[in-house]
């Protein structure tokens, strides 16, 4: 069907030209591009179909980075004026002006009663000639070239106080690549916008996963010519390059190496994803697949007894406590505390032991889950306390640290998960979370105790600064989470522990 982009309106003898424009270039255009024409514009049809059409190749091209865009509105407008306003013939231009003939003394005495109306004096000397001022030749400001800031970025950044080295080297990768497909002498000055599109474009969404591994020799440029390439970096992966890049940008715009970040924007998650739909909770079928194949471990061939213990309590927490998995993985004995009378769990950073949190609401203390006590939870605890002899040590033995943090042998878990018939490619251990969340939401829970139980940011100055939760309301809160459909004891064929036997396990913990 043949595109229209000419709108009458009703009751006015006139025509509008309208069309949308591309979301990618929301940044420079407005969202609709409306221009009116005269009423006795003739040809008004085919006028606004031309304009369309060289309007819709230009945003195909700007949005595929071939157009500058910072020169985009003028580019709109000087198409709209040829094809809108412009007449096919226009008419001859006739000058009936005719020169004035002028006295000149009359002018003189004209002019000089105005210079004596202003206070002017009329019987100036003029200034003599001065000797020529000799020009100095302009100086070239230095290249900062792309390799150069980088590094001086980079050392900038690891002198932090705050460094996470998983996250440094992260970032070093995605610098190094923008200067393996840029070069090393690249004028940091040349990058514009078209170029952040090029490079999102042209290197980010051919870049193959595993790169290094699969084609260790190969230059980068041959690389992404490949046709054979079957797995390419997620859409979380590119948008973490181009977070890194803006970052690095916006330091270089700071320094005074730049005038303007070029990738402001091109980071913007929503842009790839409905974040509601990146990691979505598992069903109450599916925990209970989760839990019956936990239970089955120990039947199964290759089956690693020194992990299970993990594999069994991870999965617990992260589904009642709400908590991240290297929080539960790096959780050290003396992390298990008493607060007002309640069996608590405490989340902390410790450079010493490489405990760290996301953010400072991150820091709490959350009472356990009442179903966490009576599978036992405390028992397991004062085992691993009896055979170490000590508090300092790790409430999972097998979890050790790495620049990543302590999840790392848990990660491995999500590949069961996966194994599992028709389970979502995009779940993992980190939709309890989302579980937990959706839970507590849906029991009517206050925000400001989801947030204080599952450590998200706190916004406002009320929540983040002064605010401190009660435990006891804390704990209210938590026992609302109870997943109706799913009882873990039947999955995990395991009888609930009496009160008794929690409290006598409470007292030898943390008396021992």
């Amino acid at each position: 069907m043949k595109k229209t982009y000419q709108m009458k309106e009703d009751g006015r003898n006139r025509i509008r030209f309208r069309i949308r424009t591309p979301k990618q270039l929301r940044d420079w255009l407005p969202k609709f591009i409306v221009k009116e024409l005269a009423p006795d514009t003739t040809d008004q049809e085919s006028r606004c179909q031309a304009c369309g059409e060289r309007l819709r190749k230009l945003f195909g091209r700007a949005v595929k980075g071939m157009v500058d865009r910072t020169v985009l509105r003028a580019l709109v407008d000087e198409i709209c004026n040829e094809e809108l306003y412009q007449d096919t013939t226009p008419a001859e231009i006739v000058d009936v002006r005719q020169p004035i003939p002028v006295q000149p003394d009359l002018l003189q005495g004209f002019l000089a009663q105005i210079l004596r109306s202003l206070n002017i004096n009329l019987n100036f000397t003029p200034p003599q000639p001065q000797e020529p001022v000799q020009t100095v030749p302009a100086v070239s400001l230095p290249v900062h070239t792309l390799s150069e800031t980088c590094e001086l970025y980079l050392k900038e950044k690891e002198g932090g106080a705050n460094m996470n080295p998983k996250t440094e080297k992260d970032r070093r990768n995605s610098l190094s690549l923008l200067i393996e497909y840029l070069g090393e002498d690249y004028d940091l000055a040349k990058m514009n916008r078209a170029l952040m599109i090029d490079l999102r474009t042209n290197l980010l969404k051919k870049y193959p996963k595993h790169r290094k591994k699969l084609y260790p020799n190969e230059p980068l440029r041959e690389v992404l010519k490949r046709k054979d390439v079957k797995d390419y970096i997620s859409e979380t992966t590119m948008t973490r390059y181009l977070e890194f890049w803006n970052g690095f940008f916006n330091w270089a715009v700071q320094a005074d190496y730049m005038t303007k970040n070029p990738a402001t924007g091109l980071s913007d998650r929503s842009e790839f994803y409905d974040v509601r739909e990146l990691r979505p909770p598992f069903t109450i079928p599916e925990l209970n697949s989760i839990f019956t194949m936990i239970a089955d471990l120990p039947n199964r061939p290759r089956f690693m007894p020194k992990l299970y213990p993990m594999r069994y309590w991870v999965n617990l927490l992260a589904l009642y406590q709400g908590m991240r998995l290297n929080e539960i993985c790096q959780l050290y004995l003396d992390d298990i505390v008493m607060e007002e009378g309640l069996p608590c769990i405490r989340i902390r950073p410790d450079k010493e032991r490489k405990q760290k949190v996301k953010n400072k609401s991150s820091i709490r203390t959350i009472p356990i889950h009442s179903t966490i006590l009576k599978l036992g939870f405390i028992g397991y605890c004062q085992k691993i306390r009896e055979e170490n002899g000590t508090m300092d040590c790790g409430l999972f033995p097998p979890a050790t640290a790495l620049d990543g943090g302590y999840q790392r042998k848990m990660q491995q878990f999500n590949a069961l998960i996966h194994s599992l018939p028709g389970m979502d490619p995009r779940k993992s251990i980190h939709s309890y979370r989302h579980n937990f969340d959706t839970e507590l939401l849906n029991k009517g829970a206050q925000e400001y105790f989801i947030f204080c139980l599952d450590g998200h940011t706190r916004t406002g100055e009320l929540m983040s600064r002064y605010a401190r939760p009660d435990i006891h309301k804390l704990h209210k809160t938590l026992e609302l989470v109870t997943y109706d459909g799913f009882d873990p004891f039947r999955c995990l064929n395991q009888q609930p522990i009496s009160e008794e036997t929690i409290k006598e396990q409470i007292k030898g913990f943390f008396l021992m």
